[in-house]
């Protein structure tokens, strides 16, 4: 099977692996993170956690493809957490990981499920690391 994704945390580790083997699979590859993704079809800078921007990520596949196959949702706030004991994590920090790793792929998931209902077949996946 074949089609559009939007691969979420897509610039760099394992986001960056999902993207590579999509394509080569043949899917048409939107990435999605807080910076540019290279070798994809379409990136769209996106904070996940901001569901205005995964409305935008969301009505730019569309526009630039016109539909929505699936959804990989790789997105998590790991990399620049400072190893430390747990009780040092302040609440700033705690905040961002946690909303990331699980408010994120609700709000991306969300506008995806609509257009993947509209136009698409529907597909989504979590990635959990």
């Amino acid at each position: 099977m074949t089609g559009v994704v939007v691969v979420t945390g897509s610039a760099s580790g394992l986001g960056r692996t999902y993207c590579r083997a999509l394509s080569d699979a043949g899917w048409t590859v939107v990435g999605a993170d807080l910076r540019e993704t290279d070798n994809v079809a379409l990136s769209v800078v996106t904070d996940v956690s901001d569901r205005r921007q995964t409305e935008r990520l969301a009505e730019e596949a569309l526009e630039r493809f016109g539909r929505i196959d699936a959804l990989v949702n790789n997105a998590a706030y790991y990399t620049p957490i400072v190893k430390r004991p747990f009780e040092e994590i302040d609440d700033e920090e705690w905040s961002r990981s946690s909303t990331s790793t699980s408010a994120a792929p609700g709000s991306a998931r969300e506008p995806s499920r609509r257009r993947c209902a509209a136009g698409g077949t529907g597909r989504s996946s979590t990635s959990r690391r």
